[in-house]
């Protein structure tokens, strides 16, 4: 799922049969070229977990440095972010869902429902807030069809858990990748190259030391 702010302009889909993770990354790095992405998020549960490696590879294989993407990782079994705010007024993000998963289709739903709002009843909105998803856009039908299959329940702590599977339904892959598009994720700290290799230099002699601390 490709996306430029709220506008959705791109959908892709494709069976891994016959072929591993590599070529997989493969395709969807030339999709992010194709389309002039700078960033590929993945979900690295599962299956998942190694595309980190190979798509460093791959950006390791492009001569300017320009064109490698960044690569971020999302984990629906991890904690939700920022615990202790209220997404749903009056419950804590941290006693109110189970887990990033949980936290990430009830955005993409909150935002759905902002977009309805906005569209049926003029209700001001705030236009970060909502999605767009043109009429003409490929894969439309079945995206629609797949964000209507999950349901949610409260588990025994009370907290909100998703079932993307419904008994007799299959994985909603194209929801899947628009809920993780649009999902929050903690973003972890990069520091470029140059930075790197200028810390090793001493600056004060041989014997020269340096200290970094990050908070």
């Amino acid at each position: 799922c490709g996306a430029r702010g709220i506008l959705v302009e791109a959908l892709e889909e494709w069976s891994g049969k016959g072929d591993d993770i590599f070529g997989t990354v493969q395709r969807a790095f030339g999709l992010c070229d194709e389309l002039g992405y700078k960033t590929l998020r993945y979900d690295a549960d599962g299956l998942g977990a190694g595309v980190r490696g190979d798509g460093r590879v791959i950006n390791e294989r492009k001569s300017d440095p320009g064109f490698r993407l960044k690569i971020e990782a999302f984990r629906g079994s991890g904690a939700v972010l920022h615990p202790e705010r209220e997404d749903v007024k009056g419950r804590k993000n941290q006693d109110f869902f189970a887990n990033l998963k949980a936290q990430s289709w009830w955005s993409l739903r909150t935002r759905f429902q902002k977009t309805f709002r906005a569209v049926k009843d003029g209700v001001e909105f705030d236009p970060d807030e909502i999605i767009s998803l043109p009429r003409d856009l490929k894969l439309l039908g079945k995206l629609s069809l797949e964000l209507s299959r999950p349901t949610y329940s409260v588990n025994t702590v009370g907290k909100i858990v998703i079932d993307k599977t419904p008994d007799g339904t299959k994985s909603p892959n194209l929801a899947d990748a628009l809920m993780i598009r649009f999902s929050s994720i903690q973003r972890s700290l990069v520091i470029p190259d140059a930075v790197i290799a200028a810390s090793k230099r001493p600056q004060y002699g041989e014997r020269a030391h340096h200290n970094f601390r990050f908070r």
